[in-house]
C-alpha cells in the first residue's frame, strides 16, 4: 500500500489502524486512523478534531506521539504523526476485537470537551474583558458633545466593554481595516500554461535520502506529475528545480505536493516541497537508480 492511500482505510466502529516501516529490528510508524467512537461508544468526535498527542499501550508497552496533520474522513480521522518505534511484531500482538488502552491529549474528562478549556470556538469564559484606554460615550442627552465628557477627557470615564485587541490583533485589523494580500509565494500558483510533466516517486519529507536513492525502480510508485518554473526565471528545465512548483493529478484537479520528497525518473534527483509545494533549495543527485 502506498502511504498517501492509508488515509482513506477507514478503520472500522471502534477501531484504529497504523501505516509503518520496517527497519531493522523495529517497525516505524508513520500514520494512525482512529474510528470517532470508543468501545464504550461514546462520541470522540469534538476530541479527535482538537487532539494534540495519542498514548498508545502496545504489547504492554506505553508509547506517545505528537500529531503533525489530520483529516477528517467518514467516521474516522486520519493522522500523520511523530515517527516512533516499536519492536518488530508488536502491532501484530493487537487482537482484533479487543479494546487496547489509548490515550488522548486533550480528551475527555468529567465535564466534557464543550465549555473546557479545550474548547476554543465556545470557551469558558463568563467575565465581559474591559478595554484599558477606551471609554464609554454618554450619549443620551446629546448627540454632538457626551454627557460626561469631562470625565473622559480627564481619563476618569467608566472603560468600555471592549477587547483591546479588536484595535490591535493582526488578523482582525487585516479584516476589518486594512485588508491583506497574498502572494504566489504564498497561497497562489504560477501560469500552469508553461509547465511540464515529469514521473516521479512521492515520499513522505522524513525519508532519508539513502532509502529514497538504493530503491530499484520495480519498487517505486512511479506517477506522472506536474510542475511550473516561476514566472520571470532564466532557467528552462525538464525537471523540477529551485522555486518551481510540483502538482499532482487528482481526476479533474491538480494539486499541490506539500511537505514531501520526490524522486525524479529522468535525473534520479530528490527534490522537497515546502508547506506550499515549492521546491527548496536541497535537491540531492542518486547516484544509482
Amino acid at each position: 500500500m502506498r502511504i498517501r492511500d492509508f488515509q482513506y482505510i477507514n478503520p472500522g466502529e471502534q477501531g484504529i489502524s497504523f501505516i509503518y516501516n520496517t527497519t531493522g529490528s523495529v517497525d516505524v510508524i508513520k500514520q494512525v486512523n482512529i474510528s470517532v467512537s470508543d468501545c464504550d461508544n461514546r462520541d470522540l468526535f469534538d476530541i479527535l478534531q482538537n487532539v494534540d498527542t495519542i498514548g498508545l499501550k502496545i504489547d504492554g508497552t506505553s508509547y506517545t506521539t505528537d500529531i503533525i496533520s489530520r483529516i477528517q474522513r467518514p467516521n474516522y480521522f486520519h493522522y500523520e504523526v511523530t515517527d516512533f518505534s516499536v519492536p518488530k511484531g508488536a502491532i501484530g500482538t493487537v487482537s482484533y476485537g479487543s479494546c487496547k488502552d489509548t490515550t488522548l491529549s486533550p480528551g475527555p474528562d468529567v465535564i466534557g470537551f464543550q465549555n473546557s478549556d479545550y474548547e476554543i470556538l465556545i470557551s469558558n469564559a463568563t467575565d465581559i474583558r474591559k478595554s484599558e484606554h477606551i471609554f464609554e460615550v454618554d450619549r443620551k442627552s446629546d448627540a454632538v458633545i457626551p454627557g460626561n465628557y469631562i470625565n473622559i477627557i480627564s481619563s476618569s470615564a467608566v472603560h468600555a466593554d471592549i477587547a483591546d485587541s479588536n484595535y490591535s490583533s493582526q488578523g482582525i485589523l487585516n479584516s476589518r481595516y486594512d485588508g491583506a494580500e497574498t502572494t504566489v509565494s504564498d497561497f497562489g500558483v504560477e501560469p500552469l500554461i508553461s509547465g511540464k510533466v515529469f514521473e516521479g516517486a512521492e515520499y513522505l519529507v522524513t525519508s532519508s535520502n539513502n532509502f529514497i536513492c538504493s530503491q530499484s525502480l520495480a519498487d517505486r510508485n512511479i506517477e506522472e506529475y506536474f510542475f511550473s518554473i516561476p514566472t520571470g526565471s532564466v532557467e528552462d528545465s525538464d525537471t523540477p528545480i529551485e522555486n518551481s512548483k510540483i502538482f499532482e493529478f487528482d481526476k479533474n484537479r491538480i494539486l499541490p505536493i506539500k511537505n514531501r520528497k520526490v524522486w525524479v525518473k529522468d535525473n534520479r534527483v530528490i527534490v522537497e516541497t515546502n508547506e506550499n509545494g515549492i521546491v527548496q533549495s536541497t535537491i540531492t543527485q542518486c547516484t544509482v537508480d
